[in-house]
Formats: C-alpha cells, structure tokens, sequence
C-alpha cells in the first residue's frame, strides 16, 4: 500500500499520464510537387506513391516527390480528400460530392463513381479512406463532430460504424501492422487503433504544420504530407523510435 501511495503521489506531481503522446523527430523531408496535396498512398509497387489535391486531382509520383503521370480529368470533381488502393483500383474521397471514385491502377482512367450519404457540413464529410487487404474491407472517416469510421465490403457495402472521441479531427487514415492508423491535423498526432475502432492503444506528436495524409513504405518508414508547408516529412517506425 505504501509503495502505491508513492507512486500516486510521483504522478500527481510530474503529470504523468500512462496514454501521454511521445514526440516522434522528423529525419528529412522533400518538396511536394503536387501542390496542397491532401493525401498520399503507397501504390501497389511499393516504388511509387499516389497524391491527391485539394483541386480535385489525382498523381502518381516517385516516393521522392517527382510526378510521373496524373489521372485525365473526365469531368468537374473538387475537394479530393482521401486516397489509397487495393491492388488494382485507386479509391479517392471526393469529400464535398460525398462520393467515391474509382480509377484503374493501370491506366488511371476513371470507371466507377459511388455515392454516399452522411450528414453533415459539405465540408465535414469522409476525409480518410484506406483499405485492409487480410479482411478485405474498406475504413472511412469523417472529419470531426462527430468522427465517425465506417467499414465497408469491397463494394461499399455498410458493415459497421463507430465513433471516435480521442482526437479534435482526423485528416487521414491508414492500414499498417493488422491496425488503422489515424492522423489529426489540429492535434498534430498519430494514433494506432485497437480492434474495437473506438480506443487507440498508443498516439504520437508529430512536429508538423498541417499533416493532411501518410503511410508505412515497404521500409516501415511513415511518409507524412503537409498540405500547407506542401513537403513530405520522414519519419522511423514510431513503435520503436518515439521519444
């Protein structure tokens, strides 16, 4: 018991907190080409990244930033919020649409357009999506008030929704590590998620401004985009290197 009360008393007098967020450093950073890029994913390669911006365009670059090619603009979507990929189609999240669009991984073409209804602010729709590929299913997220995650079939099909109360918004999603992965723009943080969606089992600070997308390389190295500063931040696995 007295062992206790000491360690009681240690924590009322330092703040510690068993969920304190640790610091993660960034260990370089590169220009974005792509201006206000609002998210980023791996591409099936592994050698490649997709970008999407805030003027309703998608890229694939280089992982250091240099374009390669950018979908053919078919017809007037704005607000690209959201990107990611499940091997053989590119998943974007038009935001303010309240749609998904579907493009082929080979030819970037678009041949598919998927609607959905939430209720909210034009503005404060689904602004992360990302896809599992153990259990094939795809996770969107809402912005804030409140932040909801949707699971979906591989034909969007609603299978499950929850909310998330841990963060002010989120800006991103990601699927690493049997986990999602969330990134808050506000907060300036990274959160892992347990299998309930609704509690994260750890959190990090990212020193940021703006952190609008991310993902794991093939090198477990998280890439991190600044819509703002319009860079890709360089991060080691935050498991192991947060401080």
């Amino acid at each position: 018991m007295r062992t206790l009360y000491f360690v009681l008393v240690l924590i009322a007098l330092t703040g510690f907190r068993a969920d304190k967020p640790l610091l993660i450093k960034s260990i370089g950073s590169y220009p974005s080409l792509v201006h206000e890029p609002s998210d980023i994913c791996l591409s099936p390669s592994g050698e490649t990244m997709f970008i999407v911006d805030d003027g309703g365009l998608l890229f694939e670059t280089e992982l250091n930033g240099k374009i390669i090619r950018k979908a053919p603009v078919t017809k007037s979507y704005n607000d690209f919020e959201a990107v990611c990929t499940d091997g053989d189609k590119i998943y974007v999240s038009a935001e303010s649409d309240r749609k998904i669009l579907v493009f082929d991984a080979q030819s970037m073409e678009l041949i598919r357009v998927i609607p959905y209804e939430f209720n909210s602010a034009r503005n404060s729709g689904f602004e992360s999506l990302t896809f599992d590929p153990v259990k094939h299913r795809f996770f969107m997220v809402s912005e804030k008030n409140p932040i909801v995650i949707r699971q979906y079939t591989t034909d969007f099909v609603l299978l499950n929704e929850t909310v998330f109360t841990a963060a002010s918004d989120i800006s991103s999603a990601s699927w690493h590590d049997n986990a999602l992965w969330l990134l808050s723009d506000e907060d300036h943080m990274l959160f892992k998620l347990d299998a309930s969606m609704q509690k994260s089992v750890a959190s990090w600070r990212l020193p940021i401004l703006n952190p609008e997308g991310f993902f794991f390389d093939k090198s477990n190295l998280l890439r991190v985009a600044s819509d703002d500063m319009e860079r890709i931040y360089l991060f080691n696995d935050p498991e192991t290197h947060a401080r």
